[in-house]
């Protein structure tokens, strides 16, 4: 084994939200090499690899930044058809196979190649897009509500819409916990919301 560039360790298709690949520099990898004898008995051959335990430590905390969570589809009712239409389709997720990543890194190392692709198992959402009406179990409306805030200023009206959006058509299964701010998520100019005064204590603040 030579070692005589970083290691290159990148997703086969990267999307935006990959980055750039992930490198381990020389100095890092030669700190990881291990001699091993030849298993052959009374052999006093010695072959050079890399230590497994320390790259793996390496590929869970990688895998811990390129994981996709699962996403449910979700769904809206369309009252005339009585039927689910989608609101958003389901996002299928993605966990890093740290094993199989180990053996391509250490046999690509080992034949002197210097690049690898990470190697992911598919995460299926609980509700996917082919959801039906029975699976859910949903049979009618169980309340409504309505509420009204004629009179706010328009980042409020704005704030209030982005946030109902976000809401739309979020399912919740028997005997879940409902968490407003789980299903929110990022509040920020980039997912539509606005700058506005807010009631804080005795005063009136922007944020």
């Amino acid at each position: 084994m030579i070692i005589d560039a970083p290691l290159v360790i990148s997703v086969e298709y990267p999307t935006e939200f990959d980055g750039p690949a992930w490198v381990v520099d020389q100095a890092s990898l030669i700190d990881m090499l291990e001699f091993r004898r030849d298993k052959e008995v009374n052999s006093n051959q010695y072959n050079i690899t890399i230590d497994g335990a320390r790259m793996t430590e390496f590929l869970e905390y990688a895998g811990e930044q390129l994981s996709i969570e699962p996403q449910n589809a979700r769904f809206g009712f369309d009252d005339e058809l009585e039927k689910l239409e989608i609101v958003s389709p389901a996002i299928t997720g993605r966990r890093l196979d740290v094993k199989s990543t180990l053996d391509i890194v250490i046999g690509a190392l080992e034949s002197g190649e210097n690049k690898a692709f990470f190697q992911f198992d598919s995460v299926d959402p609980e509700l996917d897009d082919d959801t039906t009406l029975d699976e859910l179990g949903i049979v009618g409306m169980v309340s409504e509500a309505k509420t009204f805030f004629r009179g706010s200023g328009e980042s409020r009206q704005q704030n209030i819409k982005a946030g109902s959006d976000m809401m739309n058509g979020v399912m919740i299964p028997p005997g879940a916990e409902f968490s407003f701010n789980e299903n929110l998520g990022d509040i920020s100019l980039d997912t539509g919301f606005a700058e506005a005064w807010i009631i804080y204590g005795v005063g009136q603040y922007k944020e």
